[in-house]
């Protein structure tokens, strides 16, 4: 099995973590090549987020990126042919991972439409990225 998929796979995982409990207004940044919630004092964070360039469209630009790679990785994971058992084992495992993580990301992604609803270059970015996910996972995405 071609290990670099999974890695990516887990580091795509790592980096939108925060996508599974993000809320309704809450302000993402980005941190070491990941997103986090902004829990910046309300008073001071339209400044620190202008200082530190943590605006919507870095935002986009971030998920952007990490979303077209992750869904280049798992539909190549998805179409790759497993031989051994450790390789159908490890396929098996890291499926259930990547379907847990979409469905507990899903209303992350919702949230961050809500939080946005002008930012229409955002949604759709994340509905692309939705119906690119139902086309390789239709049996196992739940809508």
């Amino acid at each position: 099995m071609n290990i670099e998929y999974k890695n990516d796979i887990i580091l795509a995982h790592t980096q939108l973590y925060v996508l599974t409990t993000v809320d309704i207004n809450q302000k993402l940044s980005i941190y070491d090549d990941k997103l986090f919630i902004d829990e910046t004092n309300q008073y001071i964070q339209p400044l620190w987020r202008f200082c530190l360039n943590q605006n919507r469209h870095s935002i986009y630009l971030f998920l952007e990126r990490v979303l077209g790679k992750y869904i280049n990785d798992i539909v190549a994971f998805k179409r790759y042919n497993f031989v051994t058992g450790f390789e159908i084992e490890t396929r098996r495992t890291l499926t259930k991972d990547i379907i847990a993580f979409l469905n507990d990301s899903k209303m992350g992604f919702l949230n961050l439409k809500q939080t946005y609803p002008e930012y229409k270059l955002l949604h759709t970015l994340l509905d692309n990225f939705r119906s690119q996910i139902k086309m390789h996972y239709k049996n196992d995405f739940r809508p």
